[in-house]
């Protein structure tokens, strides 16, 4: 597909005419879901990570404008369409000058397709890594249920690298390193604590964002999370933060509303940059979110809402991404084995809105190690250069 984006340009081959090659040659992919405002959330910090350090060569699929009106694209930025021509210029460029391999940041596939993937990107970390290049590898989660022979290729892969980060311990773990670390999408958002609510005029939403492609919660469970935002005296938003989630968040949305005033806020128009700001602003005035994906919970924390996991295998995965920047879930969370149904759940809300401080401080501490984590991989790619 190509893209009429300016200022970045589109390359589908192994030349760089045109791009200035100051610095070393850095490969990195941006692909993600094309439909999924977490993917675009966590890259685009990943990519301003090497802005300005040398040419980047980024992997983005067959997106188009939407999905890549997230990342301040730049000139020495050169975009693949095709997967395949990306890889052979990093192995033209690893054989050929200083050339640096990022791999992607968020969660890994790991299927038995990916596996061969990965051995050749070992294979080219490998190569750089001989030419006086470098290979990085941060804020990477991998699946508990992953094959581990895939597992094992992808720490063959990873094996060059001088810098590898996991965003969880399990994943950590998985990788065989020590190093834990936050998600990069903690480094965007508001720069300011939240001021304590003091007031109806202050933060009296409950945000809502569940997915869409697993089994939606029990009715009853719904119910009392209705009832419970009614005692809490809480409004509700139910925001989409993924399009294929729309009808279940109109779903949700009917069933609250049965209990406390709701409205719904779907992704009409698939562009990344409009729905970021517009699911910002409602996280900005919302004092808890309730939800089951990680990039919904990690952009409510940064807009100072408290989040709240509703209890499914999706949201264990959120809580471990949590717990590694210090995140415990007031009350232990909600979910249907919470006793007392709606009141037992209020009370829940009421300690998670009254948690602000305790929650922004958790935002503050991931910023500063990815600060952290940002210098050592920018003085890598500078140090002798």
């Amino acid at each position: 597909m190509k893209s009429t984006l300016p200022p970045a340009a589109r390359r589908d081959a192994r030349s760089s005419d045109g791009l200035d090659t100051t610095g070393p040659a850095i490969f990195l992919s941006l692909f993600g879901q094309h439909d999924n405002l977490g993917d675009s959330v966590l890259r685009r910090p990943w990519y301003e990570s090497f802005r300005g350090l040398g040419p980047i060569h980024a992997a983005v699929g067959d997106h188009a404008e939407d999905y890549l009106s997230a990342f301040p694209l730049d000139r020495r930025t050169a975009l693949y369409s095709s997967n395949l021509k990306w890889t052979a210029a990093a192995l033209w460029s690893a054989a050929r000058r200083r050339t640096v391999m990022a791999f992607v940041a968020g969660e890994v596939v790991t299927t038995p397709k990916s596996a061969l993937v990965y051995l050749i990107y070992g294979a080219i970390a490998r190569a750089a890594r001989i030419r006086g290049g470098h290979a990085v590898f941060a804020g990477v989660g991998v699946k508990i249920n992953s094959r581990p022979w895939v597992v094992r290729v992808l720490r063959w892969m990873i094996e060059p690298c001088e810098i590898v980060v996991a965003r969880d311990p399990a994943s950590a773990a998985l990788l065989g390193t020590d190093n834990v670390g936050p998600d990069w999408a903690f480094l965007d958002g508001r720069t300011t604590a939240p001021a304590a609510a003091t007031g109806p005029q202050d933060r009296r939403t409950v945000a809502v964002s569940l997915r869409g492609d697993q089994p939606a919660p029990a009715a009853d469970t719904v119910s009392a999370l209705g009832r419970a935002a009614k005692l809490a005296d809480l409004d509700v938003v139910v925001i989409s933060q993924v399009r294929r989630d729309n009808q279940r968040c109109c779903d949700l949305a009917a069933q609250l509303g049965r209990e406390v005033p709701t409205t719904v806020v779907t992704w009409e128009s698939g562009n990344h940059a409009e729905h970021e700001r517009l699911v910002r602003e409602v996280y900005g005035r919302s004092a808890v979110a309730v939800g089951d994906r990680l990039h919904a919970l990690i952009v409510a924390m940064t807009e100072g809402a408290v989040p709240l996991t509703l209890g499914s295998e999706f949201s264990r995965k959120a809580e471990n991404a949590l717990r590694a920047v210090g995140y415990e879930l007031p009350g232990g969370g909600l979910g249907p084995a919470v006793p007392g149904g709606g009141e037992a759940m209020a009370e829940v809300l009421r300690q998670a809105a009254g948690s602000s401080a305790a929650s922004w401080a958790c935002v503050e501490r991931a910023r500063r190690q990815l600060r952290q984590t940002r210098s050592r991989i920018r003085g890598l790619l500078t140090d002798g250069s």
